[in-house]
């Protein structure tokens, strides 16, 4: 299910790429659009501690309790550590409920606040060592209509997050010299400048625009495609960076070329 997001809230998810302080603007607006408690953490695969966390609608005593003590004894973990990178999971699938009713991790640390019974989660980022998620937490009163607000509303964000995260990622190095990390890259990565030109195409992008024939450079100096499903989603991309209309960028697409294989446009 896929629901409508104002473009303040994505937004906000793409200032992050450049910006990691953008995210808690980012928990402020989730916990606005679905009234629950919002949190964004990180956690060790291994030995499930907790590596530091932010939200929004949660006391921030009990934030600080959940990294020091009760983020190792949470039980929807097992869920989390196992999901990929942009899915999104629902806690009854990792615990059944009268199980989890039954644990310390219920009835002392969410039970206290208001009574948290469920949530979702959205796997922002992983290593073989640690990921990253965004959570929202439910409560008994109202937790039949916020789940599923809740799971819609991370469903719609989800390649939003999952992009400005890659984005970020390309970005970092020790140098200060992004050009040099995102030549290194082993993804084909173009920068566009709203006026649809392109203005700057890593060693890998090169190599698949001459390798294919699905996609090239016009003479223009933009991207074109004999393909129309591919020329409508790069047009549909420009006007809305044209426009700032971040709830307009079309979803990533998949494609299959030859020699690559399967892959992912965005």
């Amino acid at each position: 299910q896929q629901t409508e997001v104002p473009s303040k809230l994505v937004s906000l998810i793409y200032a992050a790429a450049t910006d990691n302080s953008k995210w808690q603007e980012v928990c402020y607006e989730l916990n606005k659009h679905t009234s629950a408690p919002v949190k964004m953490f990180g956690h060790s695969v291994r030995t499930y501690e907790s590596l530091g966390l932010i939200g929004a609608g949660w006391d921030p005593v009990e934030l600080d309790r959940y990294h020091h003590h009760f983020g190792d004894l949470n039980p929807w973990m097992q869920m989390d550590v196992a999901m990929p990178v942009g899915m999104v999971g629902v806690s009854d699938q990792a615990l059944p409920r009268e199980d989890l009713f039954k644990t310390e991790f219920y009835n002392d640390w969410l039970r206290p606040q208001e009574n948290i019974v469920a949530g979702s989660a959205m796997i922002c980022y992983r290593t073989n060592d640690k990921f990253v998620a965004m959570v929202g937490a439910c409560r008994a009163r109202d937790t039949d209509k916020t789940l599923p607000d809740v799971v819609a509303l991370l469903e719609t964000l989800s390649p939003h997050i999952t992009q400005s995260i890659a984005i970020s990622s390309a970005l970092q190095n020790g140098n200060g010299s992004s050009m040099q990390h995102l030549e290194a890259s082993r993804h084909g990565i173009l920068l566009v400048h709203r006026s649809g030109r392109i203005g700057y195409v890593n060693t890998a992008a090169e190599h698949f625009l001459t390798s294919t024939s699905i996609a090239s450079i016009n003479p223009g100096n933009g991207l074109r495609s004999k393909d129309e499903g591919l020329q409508d989603y790069f047009n549909k991309a420009i006007r809305a960076m044209q426009n700032a209309d971040f709830s307009g960028l079309p979803k990533p697409v998949a494609i299959t070329t030859s020699p690559f294989g399967p892959g992912l446009i965005h």
